[in-house]
């Protein structure tokens, strides 16, 4: 009858339609588990790159967007419960200003705020800072001890947001000072890297920076200085803001104790605070909030 011929089609097409809807759910079924596995792949991925680092251009594609690789000491240490891993040796990656990703020194902050990325620490004799411009440029030492990190990644950090800096003194009767500029940054490579911006000083060591802003790095083998007679890199030694040749030279020779008073000219100096080489004493930087 016309009735059942009706019925008939409609559980037809209640079956046709069952079926394709069973077909949509396994190739739903088999999407997720695709991406699942891609996602995967581009975690282990992203892991070994955080692990070699990337120095390649043609696998700068790699990093970004799916890596998301921090781009503060901030990013790499924030925990899920909002508080800040412990200090030691994250990876950083600033798509826009170098081609590969680099790793710094995250230090937490003593007073709780957001951590500090360490650009240059002395802590004793074992690392030679007299240099020449190329291993100042992209950084020597060790990350976990005596470290200058590379005027490139300087530049890069402080070009990619506004940034703060901290320099922490301690001298060898154990007495410690700090200067902290609430705004700092150098130019670029075709600049010379010149300490193109330091902001207001704060703090209990004096300010011996100030003196030798707007002047280009210079190093031992590319003399930037305003001094007619030497090279201060050379007379001071070690890669500096060198001026004539100025109030400061974190750079310099470490001493020990028995010679910082002797040799001071030739150490690691912050004379506002201190007439003679110093025993620690680190450069710090993070966005200014």
């Amino acid at each position: 009858t016309f009735c059942n011929k009706l019925c008939d089609d409609a559980v037809n097409t209640i079956n046709e339609l069952n079926n394709k809807l069973t077909d949509l759910q396994n190739e739903l079924v088999t999407i997720k588990k695709q991406l699942a596995r891609e996602d995967k792949e581009r975690k282990t991925k992203c892991d070994h790159i955080k692990l070699i680092g990337i120095h390649n251009e043609d696998y700068k594609f790699l990093l970004t967007p799916t890596c998301k690789i921090p781009t503060t000491c901030a990013e790499a240490t924030l925990q899920p419960n909002g508080a800040y891993a412990a200090s030691g040796v994250y990876e950083l990656y600033l798509a826009d200003f170098l081609p590969h990703a680099f790793q710094v020194y995250c230090l937490q902050d003593p007073d709780g705020g957001e951590p500090w990325a360490l650009i240059q620490r002395r802590q004793s004799r074992e690392t030679d800072f007299d240099r020449d411009w190329i291993d100042y440029e992209h950084g020597f030492g060790d990350l976990n001890a005596n470290l200058f990190l590379g005027l490139d990644k300087i530049h890069a950090l402080t070009q990619s947001r506004p940034h703060e800096l901290w320099i922490h003194l301690e001298n060898f009767k154990n007495e410690t000072g700090y200067a902290i500029y609430d705004s700092f940054a150098i130019g670029n490579a075709d600049e010379e890297y010149p300490l193109n911006k330091l902001g207001k000083y704060n703090g209990t060591a004096g300010d011996s920076l100030k003196y030798h802003l707007d002047q280009k790095f210079t190093t031992r083998d590319n003399e930037n200085d305003n001094n007619d007679w030497i090279n201060c890199a050379e007379e001071c030694t070690g890669g500096w803001w060198f001026i004539e040749c100025g109030w400061s030279n974190l750079n310099g020779i470490y001493l020990e104790e028995a010679l910082a008073k002797t040799w001071y000219k030739y150490g690691v100096l912050w004379k506002t605070w201190d007439s003679y080489s110093l025993k620690h004493v680190h450069m710090a930087i993070r966005p200014r909030s």
